[in-house]
């Protein structure tokens, strides 16, 4: 009986993985196109907001926060020994700013090995699809860099902060959206970017807690 919990256990990630590849795959096929169409009609003012809010997903603000945060609460536990708690979030925002900068390395390593072509050049260009290694800022669409940011933010604070786990859901989805409604990714690229992450960060902790450095 254990045995079969523990396969099952160890086959969830598998299987999540592969329905996610699936989606992935499915939207390319069936929904990119049609839904970057839609986003080129919607209006202005709602486009201007989610221009405004997509700004909170650029992952070098993130990794930044998250490392500054991370040495200013260690030196506050190393100069007042009974700041525990100061410590144990240093190590915490320690582990969220490697998670984020690993995830942010591999999405941008896939970015130039899948080449896919940004929804701006399906609309200038009629060009759509995959030029590996081609290079250039019009072709690292998938995945997506601010979801794979957000997804990951997302993941740890409600590993962190488990009652919040509605709300932290909430704000990454508005922010997974705003990339395809201001046009700068298809849905395909989001959710690739949300895969990304959520890969990195099972990655991270289980090597962080194979050293004994995570909770």
């Amino acid at each position: 009986m254990r045995n079969a919990d523990g396969r099952k256990r160890a086959g969830a990630p598998l299987a999540l993985a592969a329905a996610a590849l699936a989606l992935i795959a499915a939207s390319y096929l069936f929904f990119d196109r049609p839904l970057a169409a839609l986003a080129r009609g919607l209006d202005p003012a709602l486009v201007g907001f989610f221009g405004a809010v997509t700004v909170a997903g650029r992952g070098i603000y993130w990794v930044g926060a998250t490392g500054a945060l991370a040495a200013l609460l260690w030196l506050y536990g190393r100069a007042v020994p009974q700041a525990s708690a100061a410590r144990a979030w240093a190590r915490r925002g320690l582990l969220a700013c490697a998670v984020i900068a690993a995830a942010n390395v591999a999405g941008d390593v896939l970015k130039l090995a899948l080449g896919r072509a940004r929804p701006v050049l399906l609309v200038r260009d009629g060009i759509f699809g995959f030029f590996p290694f081609h290079g250039g800022e019009g072709w690292y669409s998938m995945p997506s860099g601010h979801a794979v940011t957000v997804t990951a933010a997302a993941l740890l604070a409600a590993r962190f902060w488990p009652r919040g786990r509605w709300l932290w859901a909430l704000a990454a989805l508005v922010l997974l959206a705003s990339r395809v409604v201001v046009g700068a990714h298809y849905p395909a690229d989001v959710l690739a970017g949300a895969l990304v992450a959520w890969l990195a960060v099972r990655g991270v902790i289980a090597a962080a807690h194979a050293r004994g450095l995570a909770e």
